[in-house]
């Protein structure tokens, strides 16, 4: 599909207007020239220079919790990070390296770019893990669809986010070199098929109240009767996980 300035590919839609101009031309070009859409989205991505900015993704695995509702408003809790530990990029996510409270979409199953996001939440710190409040927008087809897979999934359901360093340092943890994370801006979390991982999982999906009933949120938010993960590798290398390689690729075809 072709994009416009005033309605560019979804993750465009919070850069700036010359970002979204760039990214608009050099995606067009793409399909103008026989290209896919994820190719287009790739070249609007470099084209807006963020490339540079070192855009990555991390994806965790681990036990999935529903509430059981019939009625649901499409409000859900994810742990999607670990802190405090040696992931498979040797990096160490730090306490504080997340911004409390920061609003994040819910982008499409494994990262679709090509989507519009499917949902928003906000992000937050509890313990050693980071957290998504989110919500699907049950009111489009494509959140509604995604709301239902991820229930229908269960625990095989995995979460990956979408972010950029602003701040690390490069160190020792536990006797290995690492490097330490510590501060992220985090541009989307996204369900994903496979992941590799360490100790993430659902919390819990709200449901909304029933007709001539209580809700049941008040005695299932939250809870926490599943293991952690084995955090061990699943699907592709991290280093393939980790960086969109693809951008490079079209970096060099342009």
């Amino acid at each position: 599909m072709p994009w416009t300035y005033n309605d560019p590919p979804a993750v465009a839609q919070n850069w700036t207007d010359a970002e979204q101009r760039r990214c608009v031309d050099a995606a067009n070009e793409v399909l103008e020239r026989g290209g896919t859409d994820e190719e287009a989205i790739f070249a609007c991505i470099a084209a807006a220079g963020k490339r540079s900015r070192g855009m990555l993704k991390k994806t965790y695995r681990g036990p999935i919790e529903f509430k059981a509702d019939a009625d649901q408003t499409g409000e859900f809790s994810c742990e999607f990070a670990t802190l405090n530990v040696i992931d498979h990029d040797q990096d160490v996510t730090t306490p504080g390296a997340f911004h409390e409270g920061q609003p994040t979409l819910i982008e499409a199953w494994n990262h679709n770019y090509g989507i519009v996001p499917v949902g928003k939440g906000i992000i937050r710190e509890k313990d050693d893990k980071a957290i998504f409040d989110g919500r699907f927008f049950l009111d489009t087809q494509s959140g509604l669809e995604h709301y239902k897979t991820v229930k229908a999934l269960g625990d095989l359901t995995e979460w990956s986010y979408t972010f950029e360093i602003e701040e690390s340092e490069l160190g020792q943890f536990e006797g290995q070199d690492v490097q330490f994370l510590r501060s992220l801006d985090v541009w989307g979390v996204a369900p994903v098929q496979r992941g590799a991982g360490i100790a993430t999982r659902t919390v819990a999906i709200k449901g909304k109240e029933k007709e001539g009933g209580s809700d049941a949120d008040s005695d299932n938010a939250g809870t926490d009767e599943g293991e952690a993960g084995d955090g061990k590798p699943s699907g592709p290398p991290p280093q393939v996980v980790s960086t969109l390689v693809e951008i490079d690729l079209m970096e060099a075809e342009l």
